[in-house]
């Protein structure tokens, strides 16, 4: 039991520690009542906080005399080496005598995030009973956040979905000398951890660089399809308790056909893009075909393919050939891709179940059997490796014949050796441990790998191909295309009455952007090209035509992704007073722009859906 002032303190720590933490991370706190066997506190001195590591002794976390001051000195040494950006984001591993922590908010600036991480438990508990947490948590700009858990990955998964609400990308580390003294591996595997999340993060980033125009597109132009076509919540659970099958394009595919065709009318058989032509040549037809690309480019997998081939899952970001090709054979679901068109159809309760996209689009497929009710998932030609002199596919791929010829690097495979991949590659198996460990962890889900030659997963079972029918698993399934068939004729629609109204308000609202950003624009460049002090009411016009443009949230949301990287953009460089004008010159130049390519598109979508409904009512 804490007593007096310890149990007061303890108690303050802890009500600052829940209002800037997750509760899982509280949970963590409360329920690690006992410290590490490896971690004891020095008494009477409040500031002999020492943890004890194996045979190597006492080892002080800080200094007895002037704990706060040596703090500060680690601290400004290692800004001084590693130059962290202080408005950006500084990640600090471990809570260790707290003394650091408060040092790193002194150096933290307004719109920083200070993420305190610990996989330590125990070792954070007893630190909140020992220091003062106020000043850490009290820096004004500056946001505070703890994760506290056993489990790495769910510390990875709180710090990156942080770096994914955050414009800036600027991320620092910082470790306390004496932390990775005391649990070297502990805190070394916490970073490695954490620093893939960064990485993971900056590749989607890259994606969304390059292709956010397109999507932007796409989603627009496929409006009067999209709206028309099931969504993806009329399967929920529609599959509950059976196996499914998720089919890659990995050469281990081929070793897998002869079971395949055993099983095929067993399972639920869901394939990707690139798989779907190596199915078909050997007579198997799967129920699924999952399509996550968004490129031209992804229309070699169908070509040839007919539309009876399989059912197709897409999202509203599909090439527009593409939902043409299965214009009455596919289900809908919603991509984290454009956040605002995202909050553009909710508005009109038009935006179906969301489905985990990023990496391989076998995830997603995951993610699809996993939302209609399958429990045990076997996964056959996901190898993500390449095979020594040997095809990167399964024949009659898109890709078969393919030999890699990039840069590879060795990782851990499932014939106890390594295999050898690309970077990519390396990044998506790093994705699916994730995920493999948090659907295995929170929701019992079984996984099968088949792959026997190609990369290692964790949290999931290796079986040959061969021995798969011998195991206790339900393949009862029965019926499912005519219960596929019935689902995408009964599946409600958005309501036309509310869809219609939306429409007409969007083009209103982006005519006005494109028309106050065009005057904004040529009122920036008078300013520019004048003395500020004789155009004081040309300054009040322009934050009037701001203003507006700011105030027409529902085209916002359509504008949202090109506007975004131009906000990242001013984030990454910084916007001085020299370049003011001309950064708000390219953002009014941007917008009116983006608003008017916008507003066709919106245009021809609603004659085009307006059409098919009176068509239908004829």
């Amino acid at each position: 039991m804490l007593a007096g002032k310890k149990a007061s303190l303890w108690q303050n720590n802890s009500e600052i520690f829940a209002a800037h933490a997750a509760p899982a991370s509280c949970v963590d706190i409360l329920l690690s009542a006992a410290k590490p066997n490896d971690f004891e506190v020095g008494e009477p001195d409040p500031s002999g906080f020492q943890p004890c590591h194996g045979g190597s002794g006492l080892i002080l976390l800080h200094s007895r005399r002037d704990p706060l001051g040596e703090a500060r000195r680690q601290v400004r040494a290692w800004a001084d080496t590693a130059k962290p950006v202080m408005n950006g984001v500084v990640l600090a591993l471990g809570f260790g005598g707290l003394y650091h922590l408060q040092a790193l908010a002194e150096l933290m600036e307004p719109g920083g995030l200070l993420f305190v991480a610990d996989s330590i438990p125990g070792a954070a508990r007893e630190a909140l009973g020992h220091f003062d947490l106020s000043p850490v948590a009290s820096k004004e700009g500056v946001s505070v956040l703890f994760s506290v858990s056993k489990d790495a990955s769910a510390i990875a998964d709180e710090f990156r979905y942080h770096l994914r609400q955050r414009l800036d990308f600027a991320v620092s580390i910082f470790i306390q000398p004496a932390l990775q003294r005391a649990w070297p591996e502990q805190y070394r595997y916490l970073e490695e951890r954490l620093k893939r999340e960064f990485k993971l993060e900056a590749m989607n980033r890259a994606t969304t660089a390059r292709y956010m125009e397109l999507w932007q597109r796409n989603a627009l132009v496929n409006l009067p399809l999209s709206l028309r076509c099931p969504m993806m919540d009329a399967l929920a659970g529609a599959f509950e308790g059976k196996v499914a099958l998720i089919l890659g394009a990995g050469p281990s595919l081929d070793e897998a056909m002869p079971l395949l065709r055993r099983i095929r009318e067993k399972a639920l058989f869901i394939a990707v893009g690139t798989a779907l032509k190596s199915l078909l040549e050997e007579g198997i037809k799967p129920d699924f075909v999952v399509s996550v690309d968004s490129v031209p480019a992804v229309m070699k997998q169908f070509e040839g393919v007919s539309a009876d081939s399989a059912w197709l899952l897409t999202h509203h970001q599909a090439p527009p050939e593409l939902f043409n090709l299965f214009e009455n054979r596919a289900f809908i679901f919603a991509a984290n891709l454009l956040g605002g068109f995202n909050t553009w159809l909710e508005g009109t309760a038009a935006l179906p179940m969301r489905l985990s996209v990023g990496g391989t689009v076998a995830l997603t497929a995951m993610d699809a059997a996993i939302s209609m009710g399958c429990r045990h998932i076997v996964i056959a030609g996901l190898d993500l490796s390449f095979r020594q002199d040997g095809p990167t596919h399964a024949r009659h791929s898109v890709y078969d014949g393919c030999k890699g010829e990039e840069k590879l690097i060795p990782v851990p495979g499932n014939s106890g050796q390594t295999v050898m991949t690309t970077p990519q590659f390396a990044m998506y198996i790093e994705m699916l441990h994730s995920y493999f460990y948090c659907e295995s962890k929170e929701h019992g889900m079984k996984f099968y790998n088949l792959a026997l030659n190609g990369a290692a997963f964790h949290n999931t079972e290796l079986v040959a191909p061969e021995a798969l029918e011998k195991l206790p698993l339900p393949f009862s399934l029965t019926h499912a295309e005519a219960l596929l068939q019935g689902l995408h004729e009964k599946a409600p629609r958005p309501d036309r009455n509310s869809v219609l109204p939306a429409f007409a308000c969007a083009i209103a609202e982006l005519e006005d952007i494109e028309r106050n950003a065009a005057a904004a624009k040529q009122a920036c460049e008078i300013l520019r090209d004048s003395p500020a002090s004789s155009n004081a009411r040309l300054s009040a016009e322009l934050n009037r035509l701001d203003a507006s443009i700011k105030g027409k949230r529902t085209a916002l949301f359509l504008l949202s992704g090109s506007l975004r990287l131009l906000a990242e953009k001013c984030c990454a460089t910084g916007i001085s007073e020299k370049d003011g004008f001309a950064s708000s010159l390219e953002f009014y130049e941007k917008c009116a722009g983006s608003a008017a390519d916008a507003r066709k598109l919106i245009g021809s979508a609603l004659r085009e859906y307006a059409g098919s409904g009176e068509e239908k009512s004829q």
